[in-house]
Formats: C-alpha cells, sequence, structure tokens
C-alpha cells in the first residue's frame, strides 16, 4: 500500500483493485478502523468510488461495503430474513445506522451495476451500454461480468438497497438456456460456446 492509501497492483487505477484487496483483507480478520482500510477508503473516497470497469467496480466496491458494514448488517437481522416482510423490517432497522451519504453511494453504484445490462440475453458487460449503437461494446456481456454483477446485487440487498428479485430470476433462466447437454462418456478437452460450430 503507498502512502496515499492506493495498493499497488496491474490494474491498481481500477477501483474494483482497491475495493478487492480491502476486501480480502476484511475477510482475513482486518479491523476496518484498522490502518490499511482507513487509508484505503480515504483513496477510494478521494476517487468518488469512480466506475471505468462497471460490472466489476460497482459490485466488488458493493460487496466491499457489505462486509464493512457486516456488524449493522447482522444487528439489523438482515442475514436471517425468512420472508420480504422480515426483510423490509430488517432494511428499515439497517438505514439509519448507515451513514446517509454511504446509502447515496450504494444506490449510484447500483444505478451503475444497471446501465451494464446489456437488456437481453448477453448478461452484463464492463460499459455502460450504448443505447445510440455507437460503442463496440453496445449489449455485449460475459458470465465473468454477469457473476460479478449477481454478487454485486447481492451485496446491495444486504446494505438496504431496493432491489427486483425478477432480475435475479431472469439471469437464472438465461444462464440456464445458455448450458447445453454433454456426453460424459465423450468429453472433449477443450470447451466451446453455444451457437459455436463445436455445439452443433
Amino acid at each position: 500500500q503507498k502512502d496515499d492509501g492506493q495498493f499497488r497492483g496491474q490494474h491498481a487505477s481500477l477501483t474494483s483493485h482497491q475495493a478487492l484487496v480491502m476486501l480480502t483483507l476484511l475477510h482475513g480478520r482486518a479491523e476496518r478502523d484498522s490502518a490499511p482500510i482507513k487509508k484505503g477508503l480515504a483513496y477510494l473516497d478521494k476517487q468518488e468510488f469512480k466506475v471505468s470497469s462497471y460490472s466489476y467496480d460497482a459490485a466488488v466496491s458493493l460487496m466491499f461495503f457489505q462486509k464493512y458494514y457486516e456488524p449493522e448488517i447482522k444487528a439489523a437481522g438482515m442475514l436471517s430474513v425468512a420472508a420480504f416482510k422480515d426483510r423490509q423490517e430488517a432494511r428499515k432497522k439497517l438505514l439509519p445506522t448507515l451513514p446517509p451519504e454511504r446509502v447515496k453511494l450504494f444506490a449510484r453504484l447500483l444505478g451503475e451495476l444497471d446501465s451494464a445490462f446489456t437488456q437481453g440475453e448477453g448478461g452484463w458487460g464492463y460499459s455502460k451500454v450504448d443505447k445510440t449503437g455507437t460503442s463496440p461494446y453496445t449489449g455485449v456481456g460475459d458470465s465473468s461480468n454477469t457473476q460479478y454483477a449477481m454478487l454485486g446485487y447481492r451485496a446491495a440487498v444486504m446494505l438496504g438497497c431496493e432491489v427486483k428479485t425478477s432480475m435475479f430470476l431472469h439471469e437464472a433462466e438465461r444462464l440456464v438456456k445458455h448450458f447445453f447437454a454433454v456426453d460424459l462418456a465423450n468429453i472433449n478437452a477443450s470447451f466451446h460456446r453455444r451457437g459455436s460450430p463445436a455445439s452443433q
């Protein structure tokens, strides 16, 4: 970690890189008021949690905050809800315990995740979906971006954000449709996508 709080690495310029290091430290039992976490969080606050690799930056930031605010999440009962009504009650208890500026940040990061959804069968991508058709990334997603998006949405739910259940259902159905039958007796060592010549 540098003096300014940034963690070195190949993708050090990305918010997701910084947030992932801090998430790892917290999972490794570092305290949230420890020097590396405080310095790293101050660095990202100065950067205003900028999002450039949309699904990763937004999702990992939300995952970090889920772990960071785990004591408040547990105390509100968010981890033990069994029904929608219970979740609403836990959310009411949780939100007043979180800093208002953080709650606004969570909503913004959730919006960034939403903007990377291809709106179709492609899942989530690296960039904001360009509806003008001028970006090469318009409507292009992949499973890696998408899995992080799902983890980000789950973290957002734990942080008290409103996320539609239909979004998780859509992704589960989309993912299942992209699997294809495999002959387990004659597995090819390579891999291929549905629709490629190898899958015919």
